[in-house]
């Protein structure tokens, strides 16, 4: 069953092509992931046009490195999120202690050897999270049908 964003139509062969790149449990679940992402890389195309960053009747014509670029420079803009300072480093140190000990000796590690991994994973994680809520930001204002 074909996907339908507003009009526009994400054939079965576009889901079945995509299925390889989303291993899951069952096909029905390959099926879902594979949907969902062809929904967000339209969903983001289109937000391109929108914002002016491609003509919306070029978008069809993009090749996939293209469509990469376009998306990367759709979120460059969109996401803007502070560095993770070390205060709030720190403090993330201190709240999570336990994940911070040496396997061998069981000693926790100290802070300045680890700041750059939390630093890292603060930063990932808060970039992660404005993503999702800008994809449901899209999605609320299209109708999806044929995604199970």
């Amino acid at each position: 069953m074909p996907v339908f964003i507003d009009k526009f139509e994400i054939t079965d062969d576009e889901v079945h092509k995509e299925m390889q790149h989303h291993p899951a449990p069952s096909v029905e679940d390959a099926r879902r992931e594979a949907s969902r992402a062809l929904i967000i890389k339209r969903l983001l195309l289109q937000a391109s046009a929108d914002r002016n960053l491609v003509e919306a009747d070029q978008i069809d014509a993009l090749d996939d490195e293209k469509e990469e670029l376009l998306i990367e420079t759709l979120l460059e803009q969109i996401i803007k999120l502070p560095s993770a300072d070390d205060v709030t480093c720190k403090r993330y140190f201190e709240q999570n202690i336990d994940r911070f000990k040496d396997k061998k000796s069981g000693e926790t590690l100290p802070y300045p050897m680890v700041k750059a991994h939390i630093k890292a994973y603060l930063e990932d994680k808060g970039h992660q999270a404005a993503f999702n809520a800008y994809v449901d930001s899209l999605m609320d204002k299209v109708n999806i049908v044929g995604m199970a």
